[in-house]
């Protein structure tokens, strides 16, 4: 059996692809961390509308509690 050897500019080849995809997926944690902690965007009115969807949630919720009770009470 022949023993394959590696050409000498394969090496770096596949070492550049490493850092090629090492430095690609740190770009895109970070892209990702910044969405998650608010720093890459950052809307004053954010709170506000979430505060707001809840409080729609929570009457959605009621008047659908209240239906239920009134058809099957």
């Amino acid at each position: 059996m022949r023993q394959h050897k590696q050409s000498p500019s394969a090496r770096p080849k596949i070492l550049y692809l490493v850092c090629a995809v090492a430095l690609f997926s740190l770009l895109l944690f970070s892209i990702q961390s910044s969405f998650f902690t608010g720093s890459f965007y950052s809307d004053p009115r954010t709170s506000e509308s979430i505060r707001d969807l809840y409080q729609f949630q929570s009457t959605v919720q009621q008047c659908v509690c209240l239906i239920d009770f009134c058809v099957v009470g």
